[in-house]
């Protein structure tokens, strides 16, 4: 975009498309579930949801998400290393075992 005013216009209308999408699903996870789904970000996009927060709608609307994930166990900062993390190796056996058969 060439003008500034036109991408937050653009990444205004996507983000209200994308909640409308899938705010009944993504409101009906378990605390467990929003972390998984973080980690399966990480595992996707080798990004962390805080800074795909910042690159799209900038750092106040990141930190303010991050500290409402905060308040309810969550963190957007959250990497997925299967090789490290137990809870992340499990992850990758079930998607290993469900996906790529």
């Amino acid at each position: 975009f060439k003008k500034k005013r036109l991408y937050k216009r653009y990444t205004r209308r996507f983000q209200k498309k994308l909640l409308h999408q899938f705010s009944a699903s993504i409101s009906d996870l378990t605390r467990k579930e929003g972390v998984i789904l973080t980690k399966l970000m990480y595992r996707e996009f080798d990004v962390t949801a805080y800074e795909m927060i910042v690159s799209y709608r900038g750092g106040v609307h990141a930190f303010f998400w991050h500290r409402l994930a905060r308040l309810y166990e969550g963190n957007l900062k959250l990497t997925y290393n299967p090789n490290l993390s137990l809870e992340d190796f499990l992850i990758e056996e079930i998607i290993k075992q469900h996906f790529d058969e």
